[in-house]
C-alpha cells in the first residue's frame, strides 16, 4: 500500500503519517455499518449548516426555517436554485476569510460560471476521495495520468480578431494532446466521453491501466467505443464544480456508490417529494465537505434515481442508477472531423476570463460554418471577448467559421426541456469539403 500512498504529497514524515490515516479511514468506511455513515453524514451536516446560516443565499432562504440537526430535518429547507447562488457575490458566500483559499469557477461546461472556494482541509478530504474511487475501481493512483478537461491542456495561438493580432493560449488539438499522452508516457486517462473518443480517433489504440469519464452521459456504445480504443472498461464517475465527487461506477456494473461520507444526495419528484426507490426524479445535492462556501439542497439540474438493493460488491454505500444528464452535440467540422462539444464551450475557447464576464450561453452550430453563440452577459457586453468567439472557433475547427453573437437577457427553455449547451443541426454526412488553416 506504501507505494499507492505517495500520491498528493507522499506517506514520508508526520504529514505523510497523517495522511495514510485519512487513506485508511475513508477506505474502511466503505465497509461500514450504514448506521455509522449516517452519524457522520449528521455530524458534518451540522457544520456545513450552522455556516451557511451566516452566509447568503441561505441567511435570506431560510429566514423563519426550523434547526437542522440531521439529514432527516434537510426536507424542511427549501431548494437553492443556481440563481441563488450566482446571484450572491463570492463575498457575501464566504463563511470564512478569504486568504489561503482555494478558489475556482466551475467549469461552465452547464453554460453557467459559478465561483466556489475550499480550505487546504477541503481541499486535502476531495484528494482522499479522489484516492478511494481510483482504488476501489482498480486504477492506479500513482499512474502518470492526464486529466483532459478539468486541466486542459493549452498551446500558445495567434488569432487574428478584426485585423488586429491577438496572442491567446487554445487548448490543443486532438494531435496535440495525443503526442502529451505519448512523450508523458501517460497510463489513465480522465475526461468527458467525447473527448476521449476524439484523441483516439486522432491517435488510434492506446492500451492503458485506466480510463475515467465524468461530464456528460455516457452510452453503451461509447464503453464499447472507449474499450477498443483504450484496452481497458472506462470507469465513470459523477461529479460536479459545487458538490465535487458525489458518485463512482461500481465494477460490479450494479450502479454507482453515492460518497454519503461527504455528500447528501437527494432524489425529488415533481412535487418536490423524496422519490420512490428506483424512481428517476431531480438531483439535489448537499455538500457535507465545504463549510467554506456552503451547498446545500442545490438542485444540480441532473435527473437520476436511488436504487434500493445493496451492492453484491460488499461496500456499503448506497446505490443510484446512472445519471441523465446534459449531453451536449458534437460538433461537425468541415470534412467531417467529430469535435467533442467540450472544446467550444466558452470557458475553453476564452479562457479564465470568461467566468466572471458570462452568465450563460448556448452555442448553436447551425451550418458546418456557421454558429450562433447566444450569450447572457454578467455585467454589460464584452465586446473584447465577443470579438475572439469566431477568430478561436475557426483555430479549433481548422476552418473559417461565421459566427452570430447574439445577446440576451435570458435564454429560456420549455418546462420539460433539458438546457443543452452545444447544440449542433448538422450531420456527418452533410459535410463533404476540406478547409485548410495555416497556424
Amino acid at each position: 500500500m506504501s507505494d499507492e500512498l505517495h500520491e498528493g504529497g507522499g506517506a514520508r514524515g508526520g504529514a505523510g503519517l497523517a495522511r495514510v490515516r485519512e487513506y485508511r479511514a475513508a477506505e474502511r468506511l466503505l465497509h461500514a455499518d450504514p448506521a455509522e455513515i449516517r452519524a457522520l453524514a449528521d455530524r458534518r451536516l451540522t457544520a456545513v449548516i450552522a455556516a451557511a446560516r451566516t452566509v447568503e443565499p441561505y441567511r435570506t432562504l431560510w429566514e423563519g426555517c426550523r434547526e437542522v440537526r440531521s439529514v432527516r430535518d434537510l426536507a424542511e429547507l427549501p431548494i437553492t436554485e443556481r440563481d441563488h447562488l450566482q446571484d450572491a457575490p463570492i463575498e457575501t458566500r464566504l463563511a470564512r476569510p478569504r486568504e489561503g483559499l482555494s478558489e475556482r469557477y466551475t467549469s461552465g461546461t452547464t453554460a453557467a460560471f459559478l465561483l466556489t472556494a475550499r480550505s487546504p482541509d477541503e481541499v486535502r478530504f476531495m484528494d482522499v476521495q479522489m484516492w478511494r474511487q481510483f482504488r476501489t475501481q482498480g486504477i492506479p493512483a500513482n499512474a502518470r495520468r492526464l486529466n483532459i478537461e478539468l486541466n486542459p491542456p493549452l498551446e500558445p495561438a495567434i488569432l487574428d480578431v478584426g485585423s488586429r493580432v491577438v496572442r491567446v493560449s487554445m487548448p490543443k488539438s486532438s494531435a496535440a494532446i495525443a503526442e502529451v499522452i505519448r512523450s508523458e508516457g501517460i497510463e489513465v486517462m480522465l475526461g468527458t466521453p467525447s473527448a476521449l473518443l476524439e484523441v483516439a480517433e486522432t491517435m488510434g489504440s492506446r492500451t492503458m491501466k485506466g480510463v475515467v469519464t465524468f461530464g456528460e452521459v455516457r452510452t453503451d456504445i461509447d464503453v464499447d467505443a472507449l474499450r477498443e480504443a483504450y484496452g481497458v472498461r472506462p470507469m465513470d464517475w459523477y461529479a460536479s464544480g459545487e458538490a465535487m465527487l458525489v458518485s463512482w461506477e461500481c465494477p460490479s456494473g450494479s450502479g454507482y456508490h453515492v460518497n454519503s461520507d461527504a455528500v447528501v444526495l437527494e432524489v425529488l419528484d415533481p412535487d418536490g417529494r423524496a422519490a420512490g426507490p428506483g424512481e428517476p426524479g431531480d438531483v439535489v445535492l448537499t455538500a457535507l465537505a465545504n463549510c467554506t462556501t456552503p451547498v446545500v439542497r442545490y438542485r444540480i439540474g441532473d435527473i437520476a434515481s436511488l436504487l434500493p438493493d445493496p451492492c453484491p460488491c460488499g461496500i456499503t454505500l448506497p446505490l443510484m442508477g446512472a445519471v441523465e444528464g446534459r449531453t451536449p452535440d458534437w460538433i461537425i467540422a468541415p470534412g467531417g472531423r467529430r469535435i467533442s462539444p467540450f472544446r467550444v464551450v466558452l470557458g475553453a475557447l476564452l479562457g479564465e476570463e470568461t467566468a466572471p464576464a458570462v452568465r450563460r450561453y448556448r452555442v448553436t452550430q447551425r451550418a458546418v460554418d456557421d454558429f450562433l453563440v447566444e450569450v447572457v452577459w454578467a455585467a454589460g457586453r464584452r465586446a473584447d471577448l465577443a470579438e475572439r468567439i469566431g477568430p478561436a472557433l475557426t483555430w479549433v475547427l481548422e476552418a473559417p467559421v461565421h459566427v452570430e453573437t447574439r445577446e440576451l437577457p435570458e435564454i429560456r427553455v420549455g418546462p420539460s426541456e433539458k438546457f443543452r449547451q452545444v447544440v449542433s443541426l448538422v450531420s456527418r454526412s452533410e459535410t463533404g469539403r476540406s478547409v485548410q488553416v495555416t497556424r
